[in-house]
């Protein structure tokens, strides 16, 4: 899926590959949830596919994007050497280590009420750059939503969709976390020359894979400043940079205890264009046949959206729920697959 017709080629032609290295490697005993590794496989994997054909394509209901299905023809041997050396252990070791360090965030400026700053203000810029820093020296990928033209036309400000379009965005773009950063500031006068400015930075931190609010970091502070657009200004930013180096060094200790550790693993499921009755046979199929534990991340209309708590690699639970879903005559149409996130079409 992507914006444009070729974008949703190249992404379909990446999904093929995680498709096809996830069927041959136990996502387990490489890493937790399998997201990022099959990500930074097929990124790393070109000429796996040696030609392809569009066999279907149109817009998405659901986020207004163009829509490709495709047939793929996968290079065996090419992909045969790859499993083969992330199966070596010393290559998994290795594989391992390095890891954590592709943890990919995005980093989106998130104005929610009247008096916080939006993106374009220096302020607001010194919080984005100062978070960046301070998550980069962490070791995640860091990327600005607000700095790349061409996520900049996808998604624009967020003050109205709020954290919604960002995950949609985060989703398309293979990000592990969403951080929406907030600025509000309040200048008030002391005498004729100089104020004192108050700040308040709040960050939210979103699991892109589930789409949960994991983290909410508030910081505030106060300086003062002479009176006049100039100064105020260049006191807010920096007083902006130091909140947010603050924020962040929370956000990270954050981000770091949801990647690791033995916190539960999820597979989250999106079923589209399925009738409500439909959505009640998968309800009690995954409660009496598969006995998977599970909750509703959203339901509506057609839209039914599941976490899975499992332990299973995204691409096992995919196999298993198709089987079970066959056997009680629902019919599924695999629609994509991204790391731990599923999404299928009713029949």
């Amino acid at each position: 899926m992507g914006e444009s017709r070729q974008e949703a080629i190249e992404q379909a032609l990446s999904n093929a590959v995680q498709q096809v290295l996830g069927a041959r490697i136990d996502a387990r005993s490489v890493v937790a949830n399998g997201a990022l590794d099959y990500a930074r496989l097929s990124a790393n994997s070109a000429g796996l596919i040696r030609s392809h054909v569009v066999t279907a394509e149109g817009r998405d209901d659901l986020t207004g994007g163009q829509r490709v299905t495709i047939k793929a023809d996968v290079d065996e041997s090419k992909s045969d050497s790859i499993t083969d050396c992330l199966l070596d252990p010393k290559c998994q070791s290795a594989f391992q280590q390095n890891h954590f360090d592709q943890r990919r965030v995005m980093v989106v400026a998130q104005p929610r009420a009247a008096g916080d700053l939006t993106a374009d203000h220096p302020a607001a810029q010194a919080l984005l750059d100062a978070v960046e820093e301070r998550l980069a020296a962490a070791g995640f990928r860091v990327f600005l939503a607000d700095r790349a033209a061409q996520l900049k036309r996808r998604l624009g400000e967020l003050s109205q969709s709020e954290q919604n379009a960002g995950l949609t965005l985060a989703r398309q773009e293979s990000a592990d976390a969403l951080a929406l950063a907030t600025l509000r500031l309040e200048p008030r006068a002391l005498d004729a020359d100089y104020a004192q400015l108050y700040a308040s930075v709040a960050l939210k931190l979103y699991d892109v894979t589930t789409g949960e609010l994991f983290a909410n970091v508030a910081q505030r502070g106060k300086r003062p400043t002479a009176s006049g657009p100039e100064a105020q200004n260049a006191t807010a930013a920096m007083l902006a940079s130091a909140l947010g180096k603050q924020a962040a060094e929370q956000g990270a200790a954050r981000i770091v205890a949801r990647f690791t550790g033995n916190r539960e693993s999820f597979v989250t499921i999106a079923l589209l264009d399925l009738p409500l009755k439909q959505q009640d046979r998968i309800e009690d199929l995954l409660a009496d046949e598969l006995r998977w534990r599970y909750r509703i991340q959203r339901q509506s209309g057609k839209l039914l959206e599941l976490e899975i708590l499992t332990e299973l690699p995204p691409a096992e639970a995919r196999r298993r729920f198709r089987a079970a879903c066959r056997n009680q005559g629902v019919k599924l149409e695999s629609v994509e697959m991204k790391g731990a996130r599923i999404v299928m079409r009713g029949g």
